[in-house]
C-alpha cells in the first residue's frame, strides 16, 4: 500500500517535472553516451522500465529524465473485446505525444520507445497468440521496439516447469504474425521476449530464453527478481549473454546506482532499465546519475 502511494506520487512529481522544464524550455538534450542496439540508434543505455508509465501517458514528456529509451505498458491485451477501447485510447495518447514532441520524431538523439505487451489470459494457446498480436498491430507504427512480456506473475510462460509444446506453439505463432505484419507495414520493429530470472531458481535459465534464440528474437529482457546479492546477479547477466548471443541483452531489476548500471554493462548488457530507482530518486536525481555515467564512459 505505501509502495504504491509512492509510485503514484512518484509518477505526478515527474509529470510535473518534466512539464514544467518544457514550459521554461530547460534544456532537453539526453545525456549522451550512444549505443547501437537491435539496429536502433539509442542516446544512452539506461531507460525507464514498463510499469511506471502503463498507458503512455509520460511519452513526449520525460526527456528531462535523461533516459535514452521508455517502456510503456505492459499492455494487456483481450483480442476478443469489440471494441477494444483500451488499445484504442493508448494509440491516441501516442499519437498526440508524436505530433506535440520534437523528441519522438526522427531525430538520431530522440528518446526511444519500448511497448510491453501482454495477454489477459493465462493460457498459451492459439487466442493468447491473437491477443499479442491484436497490440502488435494496433501500436506498431508508433514503437521503436516490442516486448512480448511472459515475466508476469501467474502467467504460464514463466512457471518453473512451463509446457514446453504450448510455449513453444506460442512463440513460434508469433514470430509468424510479426512476419506478415512486418511485410504489410513494410517496416522493421525490433521484437523481444521479456522473461523473468528468480534468484530461488537460478540455476534454470527459463525456456523462453532459449526459444527466443532458437526462433530469432531480436533479444531477451531478464527481469531480475528476488536476487539479495548484486554481485550474483551480474555473474548470471555475464552468462546470459554469452548464452543468447548474437541476441541482445536488456536488464531490469535492482539498478539503483551508477555502479549497478556500469557492472550490468560490463557484464553483458547491451541496455539497463531502471523502476525503482527511479520511483526513489525522481527524475532530476536520475538524470544526474545518467550523466555521471556518460561522463565515466
Amino acid at each position: 500500500m505505501i509502495y504504491r502511494l509512492l509510485l503514484r506520487l512518484s509518477f505526478w512529481i515527474s509529470q510535473a517535472y518534466c512539464i514544467l522544464c518544457r514550459v521554461v524550455s530547460v534544456q532537453q538534450s539526453l545525456p549522451s553516451c550512444p549505443v547501437e542496439v537491435m539496429r536502433l540508434h539509442f542516446p544512452n543505455p539506461v531507460g525507464l522500465a514498463a510499469g511506471f508509465d502503463r498507458d503512455g501517458r509520460l511519452v513526449g514528456y520525460l526527456a528531462p529524465a535523461g533516459f535514452g529509451f521508455v517502456e510503456i505498458g505492459t499492455i494487456n491485451v483481450n483480442s476478443e473485446a469489440a471494441p477494444n477501447t483500451e488499445l484504442s485510447d493508448i494509440a491516441h495518447t501516442l499519437q498526440k505525444a508524436r505530433i506535440r514532441s520534437h523528441s519522438f520524431g526522427n531525430s538520431a538523439s530522440r528518446q526511444l520507445l519500448g511497448i510491453s505487451l501482454g495477454s489477459i489470459r493465462g493460457t498459451l494457446d492459439e487466442r493468447t497468440v491473437a491477443d499479442y498480436l491484436k497490440g502488435m498491430d494496433t501500436l506498431w507504427e508508433y514503437a521503436d521496439y516490442l516486448a512480448i512480456n511472459l515475466s508476469r506473475p501467474g502467467s504460464p510462460g514463466r512457471t518453473l516447469q512451463p509446457d514446453a509444446t504450448a510455449l513453444r506453439f506460442l512463440l513460434e505463432n508469433i514470430k509468424q504474425g510479426y512476419a506478415a505484419l512486418a511485410a504489410r507495414y513494410r517496416s522493421r520493429v525490433p521484437i523481444i521476449i521479456k522473461a523473468a530470472i528468480d534468484h530461488q531458481c537460478k540455476e534454470t535459465i527459463p525456456l523462453s530464453v532459449h526459444l527466443a534464440r532458437e526462433l530469432g528474437f531480436d533479444g531477451v529482457l531478464a527481469a531480475f527478481e528476488h536476487w539479495p546479492s548484486r554481485q550474483n546477479a551480474i555473474k548470471c547477466i555475464s552468462d546470459l549473454s554469452s548464452l543468447i548471443q548474437p541476441l541482445s541483452l536488456i536488464v531490469v531489476g535492482g539498478i539503483r546506482t551508477v555502479d549497478d548500471i556500469r557492472q550490468s554493462l560490463e557484464a553483458g548488457a547491451d541496455l539497463v532499465q531502471l523502476y525503482t530507482g527511479f520511483v526513489k530518486q525522481g527524475p532530476l536525481q536520475t538524470r544526474r546519475m545518467i550523466s555521471r555515467l556518460t561522463e565515466l564512459k
